[in-house]
């Protein structure tokens, strides 16, 4: 899910299980929580500074697509599928 908020565009609160740990840049593209006080102070963060999160936002999906982006990979092209994967 962590990934799907980042192609999205939104800052990311994750457990660092997995490859959430690496794949979250903790203060830049989101946080990462393991007690419930680090997830309530994520939320309170996020309530608190909605421009800090939009900014987090962008960059998260700029690390997602510099990280896991495959240039050589074909572009979507239909617009319905371009639409659709942006909503």
């Amino acid at each position: 899910r962590a990934m799907d908020a980042a192609a999205a565009g939104r800052a990311v609160i994750a457990s660092p299980r997995g490859d959430m740990a690496t794949s979250v840049v903790v203060g830049s593209t989101g946080w990462l929580a393991e007690t419930p006080q680090d997830w309530a102070q994520a939320l309170a963060d996020v309530a608190q500074s909605p421009d800090r999160c939009r900014a987090m936002g962008d960059r998260a999906l700029a690390h997602l697509r510099a990280s896991l982006s495959d240039p050589t990979a074909p572009e979507v092209t239909e617009y319905g599928l371009q639409e659709w994967f942006t909503q």
